[in-house]
């Protein structure tokens, strides 16, 4: 695309980060990659040019960076555990010789996993959201099935004459029974063919569910054949399985009574196998409403969570002129520069930056241990840690409970300096005063520790839903090798998207030809955060609403025609004096029997499954004791809502019209 499509491209060359390379060949259009779901790489490179593009020095010869996938092919016939036990033994060797400080006990291990559908961690990431979507999609399902099959029952004794005349005129059971699961497997092939006609207007809907950070660019979710087949095969499932019930009582028609019955007069005082549907619509429906309150509570409470820092008048974005060759003091000057121009602007109050932002799910992590402490294992721990402008913690009003905050002496002389947060001053002291103490990382026997001048306030670093992890914030100028990439963020009094053309031109003018990317308000990055949680919530109060609808329909039809069958009888109570709110009363408890049975079993299910989404809850226990007695509160108004229609109908019937057929 980038060459016009150009035939030719062989032998051509493109500039990468200012460098030529030349292209020696072509993968073909389909091929996305090998690592990741939904990533699709433009470029395949040799690994070797790593240090070329980065500017960030050669990550190929740093013993401890472990960043490089692995993929490979066994030899037919070799195991998987003897593949592993012998790649081990030279990866061990291997990596000892770049961790020599590391204890024997804590070298890391080689893990062999099928590769063939990509990156297992990935896949392992999309698990549970799809196998959510599915179950709820089943459910669904199951829910029309019932609600099928309750109608066409529902309708069975209206057919019961037309059976009649048919089983006279020779037809035989299977005959019957052919007729009515043919009219149901069009039913079921009709409704499929318009689910996959709307599924092809939304195909991309599944990709937007999957976990944010992943790209939906390189997935394609379009309907295909397979989805066809495997829609028409469940289609057919569908019309048989809501149809048997049905077919199988119409085939047991008998012509002499049944010619001389009345339909009208044939109901009873139960629903039958209609109520008992109905209240399988009812329990799974109620199943769907309880999940849907889980995670709109889980929305509720991430959206509740405080970050540690105002989020409102803030932007942020980032630059990374690593690429477009600055490296070591130029990115010093380059970074004063934007930063006191962004500051001149009108509205502005203040200018940071860092080498991570909040809550944009990127992080430098480091392994520390207090000082003197390095060589034991139980001390030394997984850090995050924060590369900043001195004002970081001011400008983002992240207040300094103990200490001081960092300062420009402190920026300009490299000092090893930090400001570390509560987590980490009770890992590393506990309750002993932080602010003076040292600490070091570990494997860096030769490095300067770093002295801790102030405690901050805990702040979240990666993602709302999880805690506060244990972090330092350093000055960016200790590590210049790491500020090849910086995320700014400019507070200002008034709405931060409006100085947004004047960020984009003073960054252009600060550093021709570097662009600024994923600009947004903190608000929104916030949002984006937890953008997965939103979109659950979304789908889950979605698929419970239809779930819902579905259940009411399929009992406003079963009570409608049981009102039809029962007309004579309701019709001759009235005559007798029975009142019409008495009427209403008997419609409304044929209901109630079902309804109710179906919000108690669906009760017992919900609780019981609630804990297959227990990962995706934030602030709630699967057995949350306000969404069971919210849903069923709310299936069972809406249902009596919907029975009081026929049964409003029948509470109105006229007893003279009804009976003039006698």
């Amino acid at each position: 695309g980038e060459l016009g499509g150009d035939p030719g491209a062989l032998g051509r060359t493109v500039n990468l980060n200012g460098r030529p390379f030349l292209v020696v060949g072509v993968a073909p259009r389909e091929f996305a990659g090998t690592l990741q779901v939904g990533l699709e790489p433009d470029l395949y490179l040799p690994i070797t040019v790593q240090p070329l593009l980065s500017q960030e020095g050669s990550l190929l010869r740093k013993g401890g960076a472990w960043w490089v996938q692995i993929l490979a092919r066994l030899h037919p016939g070799t195991s998987v555990e003897s593949a592993q036990a012998r790649l081990n033994s030279t990866f061990r060797g291997i990596a000892r010789l770049g961790l020599a400080a590391v204890a024997e006990r804590e070298l890391p291990r080689l893990a062999l996993e099928d590769g063939s559908r990509g990156q297992p961690e990935m896949r392992r990431e999309f698990v549970q959201p799809l196998l959510v979507l599915t179950g709820m999609a089943a459910l669904i399902l199951l829910i029309a099935c019932a609600n099928l099959a309750s109608l066409l029952l529902g309708r069975a004794p209206a057919r019961r004459q037309e059976m009649a005349v048919r089983a006279a005129l020779g037809a035989g059971r299977w005959r019957l029974i052919r007729q009515l699961l043919t009219e149901s497997l069009l039913l079921g092939v009709l409704g499929g063919g318009l689910g996959y006609v709307l599924a092809s207007w939304g195909s991309d809907l599944a990709a937007r569910l999957l976990p944010a950070p992943t790209p939906p660019g390189g997935l394609h979710v379009d309907p295909d054949l397979r989805t066809f087949a495997f829609m028409f095969t469940v289609s057919l499932a569908v019309g048989v399985i809501s149809g048997l019930a049905p077919a199988l009582k119409a085939g047991r028609a008998h012509p002499a009574p049944d010619l001389k019955a009345d339909t009208r007069g044939s109901g009873g005082r139960r629903l039958g196998l209609g109520g008992i549907f109905v209240g399988i619509q009812v329990a799974v429906s109620l199943v769907l409403l309880f999940g849907a309150g889980l995670f709109i509570r889980t929305l509720r409470n991430l959206e509740a969570v405080n970050p540690g820092f105002p989020t409102d008048h803030l932007l942020v974005f980032k630059v990374e002129p690593s690429l477009i060759g600055y490296q070591g003091e130029q990115l010093v000057q380059l970074y004063g520069r934007i930063a006191s121009r962004l500051e001149a602007l009108p509205g502005v109050r203040s200018v940071t930056f860092s080498r991570n932002g909040l809550l944009q799910g990127s992080a430098s992590i480091t392994r520390i241990a207090a000082t003197g402490k390095e060589s034991d294992p139980e001390a030394a721990g997984y850090t995050w840690m924060l590369l900043a402008r001195s004002n970081f913690l001011s400008s983002m009003g992240i207040p300094v409970i103990r200490g001081r905050s960092l300062d420009a002496n402190d920026e300009a002389s490299g000092r090893p300096v930090a400001v570390i947060n509560e987590s980490l001053a009770r890992r590393l002291f506990g309750d002993r005063e932080a602010v003076g103490q040292r600490f070091s990382s570990v494997g860096s026997p030769k490095e300067t520790p770093v002295e801790i001048v102030g405690v901050a306030r805990d702040a979240h670093y990666d993602h709302l839903r999880n805690d506060p992890p244990p972090s330092f914030y350093t000055p960016y100028t200790r590590q210049l090798g790491m500020a090849g990439r910086m995320t700014f963020a400019v507070r200002t009094h008034g709405d931060p998207k409006a100085i947004l053309p004047a960020v984009r031109r003073v960054v252009a003018e600060a550093g021709p030809e570097l662009p600024v990317f994923e600009a947004r308000t903190m608000a929104e990055q916030a949002d984006q955060s937890i953008l997965r949680e939103r979109q659950f919530a979304l789908l889950a109060t979605g698929f419970g609403a239809s779930a819902l609808l579905l259940a009411c329909v399929g009992l406003y039809g079963v009570l409608s025609y049981a009102v039809h069958r029962r007309s004579r009888e309701i019709g001759i109570r009235l005559a007798l004096g029975a009142a019409p709110a008495r009427v209403l009363r008997m419609v409304l408890w044929q209901a109630t029997l079902p309804t109710v049975s179906g919000c108690l079993v669906g009760l017992a299910a919900a609780l019981a499954t609630a804990r297959l989404v227990s990962g995706m809850l934030f602030g709630i226990v699967p057995w949350d004791p306000v969404a069971p007695p919210a849903a069923t509160a709310l299936l069972l108004a809406t249902a009596m809502l919907a029975a009081c229609l026929p049964a409003r109908r029948a509470a109105r019937t006229d007893p003279m019209e009804v009976l003039r057929y006698e």
